[in-house]
């Protein structure tokens, strides 16, 4: 028999009994076909055998240390050395409550979802506007998205992480974006505009000479006919002067709630962007740099890809009527 390998109830029975008959320790281990060494030490202390403590190093934590420590987790998604204050186990290191998180296997390290904050009008005004339009199917290849973005020469945006309960409903954010380069576009089912670099901080009047430049030239080209604008709430939108502008030059507009950008798939497009020029953790020394590289990935776009993100606008009114106005997956 292997040493170290304890005797079963049975063979303890048996050189108990062979024991008591007067045989030997060797006369024992021939008849079980066990190791002299494991009879000896049975027979020694029969209350002891097989109950050697573990050896190697003790545990750091507790176990309601180990469930304290998950609990501040699961409850914030903190970081480790917020959960580590929180419960009282700033003994250990960062080190350790990391390796005990990871062995948990209830938690996982990810990134935080953005969406804006909602008041109770937005879900009404968002839910509405979904039934709406919910019979829509190819009427979307006649709208022109559009929106703006900032990016960043270190990368992009809103990269919030946090330990996520594998239990419980993602996280998500709320913030504004800050970045050194503001880009605007428009896309249509037919075609699509060039990245517009606002410079400065802009009015109303030069919206408009943008959409006199970008926009209305090509509508009938990228939307038919009949096509239609889609733009957000922002206050330059919607001034009296673009007002003005839209219906002297009988451009339509689709109504827009507010606090949707998981309606409009440019951000889509952004996303695909994003991923083309921040590629394998890239970032750029000035603006110049990141202003050529963002020209470079647009130009280069598949107009495809634009065209699969129409399929998906009936998808995503079914999924904000079935959400109640919340948030979609898009």
């Amino acid at each position: 028999m292997p040493r170290g390998i304890s005797l079963t109830e049975f063979q303890k029975g048996q050189a108990i009994a062979y024991r008591n008959d007067g045989k030997t320790i060797r006369e024992i281990a021939d008849i079980l076909k066990i190791g002299k060494s494991a009879i000896a030490e049975f027979l020694k202390n029969l209350d002891a055998h097989g109950k050697r403590e573990k050896t190697g190093r003790p545990r750091k934590l507790t176990p309601k240390e180990q469930r304290n420590l998950l609990r501040q987790f699961k409850k914030r998604g903190a970081s480790i050395p917020t959960a580590q204050r929180e419960s009282g186990l700033t003994h250990i290191t960062r080190q350790t409550a990391f390796n005990y998180v990871q062995r948990s296997k209830q938690l996982q390290f990810k990134k935080r979802k953005h969406h804006p904050k909602w008041t109770k009008k937005h879900i009404a005004d968002r839910l509405a506007w979904g039934k709406k339009y919910m019979s829509w199917t190819t009427e979307w290849t006649s709208i022109i998205f559009s929106d703006e973005k900032r990016f960043n020469l270190d990368g992009p945006d809103g990269f919030q992480y946090y330990w996520h309960c594998l239990k419980q409903k993602e996280q998500y954010y709320s913030t504004r974006q800050r970045g050194s380069l503001m880009v605007w576009l428009a896309v249509g089912f037919g075609g699509r505009s060039s990245l517009v670099f606002i410079k400065g901080r802009q009015n109303h009047k030069d919206y408009i000479q943008q959409l006199e430049a970008e926009l209305l030239p090509y509508g009938s080209d990228w939307g038919g006919e009949n096509w239609i604008y889609q733009q957000d709430g922002a206050s330059i939108h919607t001034a009296e002067g673009v007002k003005k502008w839209l219906d002297d030059n009988n451009v339509q507009v689709l109504p827009w709630p507010a606090k949707s950008p998981d309606l409009n798939i440019v951000e889509n497009v952004w996303a695909m962007l994003v991923e083309r020029v921040y590629g394998q953790g890239r970032q750029y020394e000035n603006v110049k740099e990141l202003h050529e590289s963002l020209d470079s990935v647009w130009n280069a776009f598949c107009q495809k890809d634009i065209q699969n993100l129409y399929d998906s606008m009936p998808n995503r009114v079914f999924e904000l009527i079935q959400a109640g106005g919340k948030k979609t997956s898009y």
